[in-house]
């Protein structure tokens, strides 16, 4: 993983990861306007802290914590 922030389109299990361990933002609409406004959004959030929590997923899944998504 890069450890950049995530933009995804509302499809459940997409959704599911980025909000659960909140390392993004999912666009409420499949539409360029919805992911537009995504990107203005995911634009606002705090980068340490998304890099920090992409940073414990990368370590869940490769690790030795195989934590299932």
């Amino acid at each position: 993983m890069a450890e950049i922030r995530v933009i995804t389109s509302n499809l459940f299990e997409m959704k599911r990861l980025v909000e659960q361990e909140k390392i993004g933002v999912v666009a409420s609409e499949n539409t360029i306007e919805g992911f537009k406004n995504t990107l203005n959004a995911v634009l606002q959030l705090n980068y340490a802290q998304i890099q920090k929590n992409i940073f414990q997923v990368r370590k869940n899944i490769v690790g030795n914590n195989k934590k299932k998504y």
